[in-house]
């Protein structure tokens, strides 16, 4: 990992294009300690991040696809992305106009769960107009190590089935692969609901609420966190490519490019602009 984001010559002319002052001569920090001091500084961490992310994707893409990136062509990117970011956050701002109540801005990224315990990320997708639903999860350790991941394509139903569909094969999957302590995160609050209510059962979705909870009453320790979409983006990124696939469960290389990008991109401690009104 210190080769491609610090020491290779390419990495090197990146920054120095994007951000000069994050590679210094006299630098002794290893690399974990460079990017966890370096992604605190409020003033460069969104370039900061970017720039490691498609540092990553570039050279996943060289090896993987025979994908060739200019330092120039790249750091382009890197600018763009940065753009982007600034100017949701500005939509954020015109959208609170009318708002009571304060608004500050955070940064929310993937956090994993305590030391022994896997985390299960799941989403759902659906495309307009066609109606297309999919799902797709994650398992990774407490490391950030991806110890597996999984896409749906459900055909046609609604996007809460597809959430609990996503939610309900993350959790199977990490049963049958022994592991005990478990933390399932998602982004959608109206599955995580139905999830977790154990007295309702009249509605559209209660096959699969059911069987849910009689998983949960098996020999284990699951705890269900509602997380913000920013936190969510492998699920998500998994989800929207199960659309591409065959009806039914894809389990997915853990060596896919996309998913090392967003595994990455998290396991650093990547991270997006939210702003939260109070």
């Amino acid at each position: 990992m210190d080769h491609v984001l610090r020491q290779c010559p390419f990495a090197k002319e990146v920054w120095a294009e994007v951000l000069p002052t994050a590679l210094r001569p006299e630098d002794s920090r290893n690399v974990k300690n460079w990017l966890t001091e370096s992604l605190k500084c409020p003033l460069s961490q969104v370039r900061f991040g970017f720039t490691c992310w498609f540092l990553w994707r570039a050279r996943n893409g060289f090896i993987f696809s025979d994908i060739v990136e200019t330092p120039s062509k790249l750091s382009q990117k890197i600018l763009a992305w940065e753009v982007v970011v600034q100017q949701s956050k500005q939509a954020d701002q015109t959208l609170s106009l009318g708002r009571s109540g304060s608004c500050r801005d955070v940064a929310v990224g993937w956090r994993p769960a305590p030391t022994g315990w896997i985390t299960v990320n799941s989403d759902g997708s659906l495309l307009r107009p066609s109606g297309s639903t999919a799902a797709g999860g994650a398992l990774r350790d407490w490391q950030g190590r991806l110890l597996g991941a999984y896409m749906m394509n459900l055909g046609k139903c609604t996007i809460t089935r597809a959430e609990i569909w996503g939610a309900l094969k993350g959790l199977e999957l990490a049963w049958e692969a022994g592991h005990r302590q478990v933390e399932l995160q998602l982004d959608s609050r109206t599955a995580m609901a139905l999830l977790q209510d154990t007295g309702q059962h009249n509605h559209q979705h209660a096959n699969l609420t059911l069987s849910f909870q009689a998983l949960l009453r098996m020999d284990w320790v699951v705890r269900i966190n509602h997380i913000y979409r920013e936190a969510n983006f492998l699920a998500d990124c998994l989800a929207h490519m199960g659309h591409s696939l065959t009806l039914g469960f894809h389990s997915v290389p853990v060596s896919d490019p996309d998913v090392c990008h967003w595994t990455l991109f998290d396991s650093v401690g990547g991270f997006t602009v939210r702003s939260i009104y109070e």
